[in-house]
């Protein structure tokens, strides 16, 4: 009898013994891994998606967390280098055992993210990387990708510098500038055609700085010398700070208007240019407080500042998109029941939340998020020097009509040799 009491209670022993390390191991938290640009030119406008990132996670912790278990971010900084993306990406899934990244600001970046997810078949999810190019030629079923294409902006470019300021002119000119990477060709490549169907007899001209550039002062000559109607500026983060003070400083904007397709309509961008953006200047941005100014985009400001301890008014542009990528995956996540690679990849297919700018969702065959952006020319705020987006004109661009349908995606990858 001894006996037998003694075998049940080492059965006992070693069940407890192999339960708790169970249930410790269930408790640990689920790790995200954020890439992204904390230093250098790009900094300023990676600061407010880490804030909307945090925020979501913090409010699903505080909620109970996903699938029972607490979230945690772990952040690398990639110094805008595309060796430092896939460095730090393959050490958090390796080493730190990330279930899910998130990152990629620009497209060199997004394109080495893209690589990763592919050989580790892990879920990422891609910020920026506008090229067409990273959810056709470069896709694979494990990114994903936020971001407003290249067919978007170059398009959209075009229809506004048509409607707003060539209406009527005589012998119209642009000037068309960009540094010469990725993001600017693919722009130029749907801005040129779009631009010259809805201004069949537009002069365009073109000036093409290297990634990086400093002294934009010869690109600025020809611009002041060709007298353009309007810039159409496609320079971004550092870049478009140095060239727009610059251009602002030779007296560009004293002749010539400005439309840009790089998010200088951002309050990111708006604190440090300032004066340096002509009043009047069309541009875009992911979220702003003139639209759609409704209580529950008032309540979500709210809360963003309370989590972040501030009473600043102005809310960094990039908190909402940021936020809603977290939301998307949490969603995907507890439609999977798992944080199983393939499991959460396919639940990510197809996968909507409704937001105060309407419903986001992922397109199940490429990957991209269908989303918007808000265009409208900057203005002062009544009884301010702070510049806004005009209430009045501001717009809500839906990106679904300039992507690739289903079957021109099928005809680009089978162009490049994919399928």
């Amino acid at each position: 009898m001894m006996k037998s009491w003694g075998v049940l209670l080492f059965g006992m022993f070693m069940i407890a013994a192999f339960a708790f390390p169970v249930q410790a191991q269930e408790k640990d938290p689920i790790k995200v891994g954020a890439i992204y640009t904390f230093t250098g030119a790009m900094a300023f406008l990676n600061e407010g998606i880490v804030d909307g990132h945090l925020l979501a996670i913090d409010e699903i912790n505080k909620s109970g967390g996903l699938l029972g278990r607490k979230i945690e971010l772990i952040k690398r900084d990639d110094a805008g280098k595309a060796d430092l993306v896939t460095r730090y990406s393959r050490e958090l899934i390796m080493r730190e055992k990330v279930d899910f990244i998130v990152g990629g600001y620009g497209t060199i970046q997004a394109m080495a993210l893209s690589a990763v997810a592919r050989d580790f078949k892990k879920p990422i999810f891609i910020f920026g990387g506008h090229s067409t190019r990273i959810t056709t030629e470069d896709w694979s079923p494990y990114h994903f990708r936020y971001a407003i294409t290249t067919s978007a902006e170059g398009k959209t470019l075009a229809k506004i510098i048509a409607e707003e300021y060539l209406k009527g002119v005589k012998d119209p000119k642009v000037y068309y500038e960009t540094w010469d990477f990725e993001f600017g060709r693919d722009v130029h490549r749907y801005f040129i055609p779009a631009i010259k169907e809805y201004v069949p007899n537009v002069k365009i001209y073109e000036g093409w700085p290297r990634v990086g550039e400093t002294d934009y002062s010869p690109y600025i000559s020809q611009i002041l010398a060709y007298k353009p109607h309007v810039l159409a500026h496609v320079i971004f983060a550092g870049g478009a700070v140095a060239n727009l003070k610059q251009c602002a400083q030779m007296g560009v904007f004293k002749n010539t208007k400005l439309a840009s397709a790089s998010v200088v309509a951002s309050n990111e961008y708006r604190d440090i240019l300032k004066d340096a953006i002509p009043l009047g200047s069309w541009s875009w941005c992911y979220d702003d407080e003139s639209y759609p100014g409704t209580e529950e985009q008032k309540e979500f400001y709210e809360r963003y500042r309370k989590w972040k301890g501030t009473t600043k008014r102005v809310v960094p542009s990039h908190v909402w998109p940021a936020y809603n990528m977290i939301k998307l995956w949490e969603a995907a996540v507890r439609k999977a029941g798992t944080l199983e690679s393939e499991a959460v990849c396919k639940a990510m297919e197809g996968i909507k939340i409704d937001t105060y700018n309407g419903p986001v969702w992922i397109r199940d065959f490429d990957h991209q998020v269908v989303s918007g952006h808000i265009w409208g020319p900057l203005v002062k705020k009544p009884g301010s020097d702070e510049l806004i987006l005009d209430p009045e004109k501001t717009r809500y661009v839906p990106v679904e009509p300039y992507l690739f349908t289903k079957e021109e995606w099928h005809a680009a990858r089978k162009a490049a040799g994919i399928e």
